[in-house]
C-alpha cells in the first residue's frame, strides 16, 4: 500500500479503536491460525496480496484464501475493518507505521 493510503487507513481506523473486538456467539474472541495472524499483521502494515505472498512464500491465491477465512472469522468486510479489529484485539500495535 502506498504511504498516503496507509495514512488514510490509520486515520479512518483510529476513531473506532475503543470498541471491543468481534466475538462469536459464545462470547469468545475468534481463534486465528498462525498464518492468519501473519497475514493480518502484513495487511495492517499496508502490504498487498502479492507482497504478502512473496514474503511468506505462498501463492497470491493462498493469501486470498487466508484473508477470506480471516475476514469471516472476525466479521470484517475488508482490510480497514480487519485492521480495526486487529488493533482492538491486540494483534497489531496502535502506533502508526512510518512513511
Amino acid at each position: 500500500m502506498e504511504p498516503l493510503a496507509t495514512q488514510s487507513l490509520w486515520r479512518y481506523a483510529s476513531p473506532c479503536m475503543s470498541a471491543p473486538p468481534n466475538r462469536s456467539d459464545s462470547g469468545a474472541v475468534p481463534t486465528l491460525t498462525h498464518r492468519e495472524i501473519e497475514v493480518l499483521q502484513r495487511i495492517a502494515n499496508g502490504e498487498k496480496t502479492k507482497g504478502i505472498a512473496a514474503a511468506l512464500g505462498l501463492s497470491a491465491k493462498t493469501v486470498e484464501f487466508h484473508k477470506t477465512k480471516l475476514y469471516s472469522k472476525i466479521g470484517a468486510d475488508g482490510a480497514v475493518a480487519a485492521v480495526r479489529w486487529a488493533v482492538r484485539a491486540g494483534y497489531v500495535s496502535r502506533t502508526r507505521p512510518r512513511d
